[in-house]
């Protein structure tokens, strides 16, 4: 009977884990502050940016931890920027990332519509870097100016926006 119970209490573990670390197929996708997928689609192809980057204000809040495998970082990055090169638009209160390997490049906003751009996400890594050491690490860069954050690290369920941890979304 003892067996029994421990080996029923060992398989509820054991789904609920299952449950909890599914990490989502490879892709681009903008999720909802309640943690929803609202789109998604697949990596896109590396293009060339169809929008003007605004001027990097001096004003940011950066943080980093951690390590991240470079190539999917790199490649992670790749996907985002282009993402966002083809007009890709973040609603207010969401956030948009895209996922290779676990990991996740994302840009969240938190006022309204806030267009992106791989030159934004290259000055984000360049802050990151500065403060960090590393532009391949967890890190993320709030543009209060812009009411927006530019991130990446390692993909966490229900999203990466309260300046680049947690799901809850920063209210300015």
């Amino acid at each position: 009977m003892q067996f029994k119970s421990s080996f029923t209490a060992l398989a509820i573990i054991a789904a609920t884990f299952a449950k909890a670390s599914v990490v989502p197929t490879d892709g681009v996708y903008t999720v909802g502050e309640d943690g929803k997928i609202i789109a998604s689609g697949p990596l896109p192809q590396a293009q060339t940016q169809n929008i003007t980057a605004r001027g990097f204000p001096v004003s940011i809040e950066v943080g980093c931890s951690g390590s991240l495998d470079p190539t999917s970082t790199a490649n992670a990055v790749i996907a985002l920027e282009a993402w966002c090169n083809a007009g890709g638009l973040v609603p207010g209160a969401t956030h948009a990332y895209a996922l290779v390997n676990g990991i996740q490049a994302y840009v969240c906003s938190y006022g309204g519509n806030n267009p992106c751009s791989n030159i934004e996400y290259s000055w984000a890594q360049q802050a990151w870097e500065a403060e960090c050491g590393t532009r391949w690490g967890t890190g993320f860069v709030y543009i209060s100016a812009y009411a927006k954050t530019y991130g990446q690290g390692v993909y966490q369920p229900g999203g990466a926006c309260s300046n680049g941890a947690g799901s809850e979304f920063r209210v300015n």
